[in-house]
């Protein structure tokens, strides 16, 4: 300590350094905490937008096959399978596309593929979708990950018994 220096000014510094640094502490936790909320911000709106791309194009292709044959769901005849495979197909993609996408979707997970999964479970109880599937079944595991297509079949195995059920009861 230097002679002239006075002691309590010495202590006044000090009390202001730390003070100095706990302002910049508090400042520094403030930004942290304010870009993790823009970043969760920002991912909430591409997972939006990703989310609302692939509702319209699940509703475009849905809407295209009701508009092309409206009894398209009840045929299970390859006249039928001809006239709509490529757009039955193609919900097959977007459904292929869809699963893949699962844990993409961190802020949205809960509300998206419950979502999801009640679409594909309506469209692949109906008849018509399960016999396109069986016709595309010969060469999905060469273009699906293997666990999609366990999926798909889980599906359509839970709504076999529904169908023998209804078939039965015509005979």
């Amino acid at each position: 300590m230097n002679p002239t220096e006075h002691p309590l000014h010495s202590k006044t510094e000090m009390k202001l350094q730390w003070i100095a640094i706990a302002c910049m502490a508090i400042g520094l936790v403030t930004s942290i905490y304010f870009h993790a909320n823009i970043l969760k911000a920002e991912r909430i709106e591409n997972e939006l937008s990703s989310y609302l791309h692939l509702n319209d194009k699940y509703h475009s292709l849905l809407f295209k096959l009701i508009c092309d044959d409206s009894e398209v769901f009840k045929k299970t005849d390859d006249l039928s399978l001809q006239k709509n495979k490529y757009l039955m197909y193609e919900l097959f993609e977007l459904f292929s596309t869809i699963d893949s996408l699962e844990g993409y979707f961190k802020e949205l997970d809960k509300d998206v593929w419950p979502s999801w999964k009640r679409r594909m479970e309506f469209l692949l109880s109906k008849p018509a979708v399960q016999y396109a599937w069986q016709s595309h079944r010969n060469y999905a595991e060469r273009i699906y990950e293997p666990h999609f297509v366990e999926h798909i079949e889980s599906i359509i195995a839970a709504h076999e018994p529904h169908r023998t059920i209804a078939e039965s009861d015509k005979k």
